[in-house]
This record gives C-alpha cells, sequence and structure tokens, in this order.
C-alpha cells in the first residue's frame, strides 16, 4: 500500500480552515472565560487570549524552552477531558507540522528525482520542537 501525505491543496486548505477557525477562537469571549478559569487552577495558563498562550509555547529563545514546555505541557494535561485545549494545543504544534510535511515532499521529491542514494546521506529534514 503507497500511503502518502495529502496533496498541497488538500494541505493548503486544511491549514486555511484551521488558521480562520483559530483566528475566531482565539480571541472570542469564550476563550478569555475558559483561559480565566484555567489561570485560577494553574498559573502556568494565565494569559489573555489564545493568540498570547501560543506565542508563549512557541517561543524559540534558549532562556523560555522551560516555559514553552511547561505551557504545552499544561494544554495537554487539559485537552484529555476539555474540547478548547486540544484546538489550542493544536496551533501550537502546527507550524512543526507544517515544517516536517514540507520536508517530507522534498524528500520524496528527490527520491523520485534519482537524487536519493537510499542510504539516508544528505537527508536535511529537521524537526523543531
Amino acid at each position: 500500500m503507497d500511503i502518502r501525505p495529502p496533496s498541497r491543496t488538500a494541505d493548503n486548505e486544511l491549514t486555511r480552515r484551521l488558521d480562520a477557525e483559530w483566528s475566531i477562537v482565539s480571541r472570542s469571549r469564550w476563550m478569555r472565560n475558559r483561559l480565566r478559569e484555567w489561570s485560577a487552577d494553574d498559573p502556568r495558563l494565565e494569559f489573555g487570549d489564545g493568540d498570547e498562550q501560543v506565542a508563549a509555547a512557541q517561543r524559540r529563545d534558549a532562556a523560555s524552552w522551560a516555559e514553552r514546555d511547561q505551557v504545552l505541557s499544561a494544554l495537554l494535561e487539559r485537552a484529555i477531558d476539555n474540547g478548547l485545549a486540544r484546538p489550542v494545543a493544536l496551533q501550537v504544534v502546527l507550524p512543526g507540522l507544517k515544517s516536517l510535511v514540507r520536508g517530507i515532499r522534498r524528500w520524496e521529491a528527490d527520491e523520485r528525482a534519482g537524487a536519493g542514494s537510499g542510504d539516508g546521506a544528505g537527508c536535511d529534514l529537521v524537526v523543531r520542537g
């Protein structure tokens, strides 16, 4: 069985829909109310809106790795039984997923073009967390 990632068109449509949904949810009253509730229980989730929360979980500077991981960890703990925590966690990891898919597509294109030797040499796929 030949399993391939979604086409670029399908991938772009999915990304567009996720971004559109997020732009509504991230600044909604529902999100702000939930963030107040979450922060009362867990100070790792004390943010004004969803975009602030996602930005904190995606910070790239080395000094903030622990903080970033704490935010994602707190979101994933809530995602088990909280429907709103799931799309927030997805927004946090979405840039990395997009990068991974692009890397796989580049690798597949190189393989189809005969550029790959089959030994993994020259593979430039980098996964960043």
